[in-house]
């Protein structure tokens, strides 16, 4: 088929590190996903992740020393699971949601046990922020329709903490910088899972909601990606807020 012999043309198994085109069709894909307001923009994005897992396929064919694992792409590909919901919910009605939320929360807990494996210390604190972004975005869908299930609720106790910074991969560089989505999925962990705080750090969380809120309202383009962002955010800002409101 097509996506075979773009893989197939763009590589080369015979030499020690081929180029392969992977993370060309993985950034892709990704880019793909951000833009997609339809169907078809959601299958596009999963054509061209297949594109980069055959092409990693091919790599390790050519090169078995080759360290790059396959977290990326088990974490984009329920990435896309969630944007089905996202347009779903906030964007295109016609777009099938494919896999229950809880469905999607069970599969990124068991990735986000399994990062230990992937061989790239960049490449796996990355993964785990999305990972863990997208579980907590999940559990901010599942709790605006009803209480949260025992084991969402028990995953976030744990894992909210991991959302605050993220440190360099050899723990002596400058902390990663987070997304303003990571920002707020973060603002809303601490507001609803963390141990209650002092006053001050109630104040800077709502000073926080507050500043992105006037940046939606001013159509921030580090705010304003994709087409339900507003509403994305909106959601994340009334569960931050009503998480912080039920406080003692």
């Amino acid at each position: 088929n097509a996506r075979s012999r773009r893989a197939g043309n763009a590589s080369s198994t015979s030499s020690p590190s081929p180029v392969s085109g992977r993370e060309a069709f993985y950034l892709c894909s990704f880019a793909v996903r951000l833009g997609a307001r339809t169907e078809s923009g959601l299958r596009e994005a999963e054509s061209l992740l297949e594109d980069a897992e055959a092409a990693l396929g091919l790599e390790h064919a050519g090169n078995r020393c080759l360290s790059v694992g396959t977290a990326r792409f088990g974490a984009e590909r329920l990435a896309l699971g969630l944007e089905r919901h996202l347009l779903a919910r906030f964007g295109d009605v016609s777009v099938q949601p494919g896999r229950v939320l809880e469905e999607l929360f069970e599969c990124l807990a068991r990735l986000h046990g399994e990062l230990e494996d992937e061989g790239d210390a960049w490449v796996r604190e990355h993964v785990r922020r999305r990972v863990l972004t997208n579980a907590f975005m999940i559990a901010a869908l599942i709790e605006a329709d009803g209480p949260l299930p025992r084991n969402v609720s028990d995953f976030c106790g744990r894992w909210h903490c991991n959302l605050t910074a993220l440190p360099s991969p050899d723990g002596v560089g400058e902390p990663i910088p987070t997304t303003r989505l990571e920002s707020a999925v973060a603002d809303y962990a601490k507001a609803r899972f963390a141990q209650p705080g002092s006053a001050s750090a109630r104040s800077l969380l709502y000073r926080q909601v507050a500043k992105l809120q006037r940046d939606i309202m001013n159509e921030d383009e580090t705010v304003i990606v994709t087409c339900y962002d507003r509403k994305r955010f909106g959601l994340l800002i009334h569960r931050t807020l009503s998480a912080l409101s039920s406080r003692p």
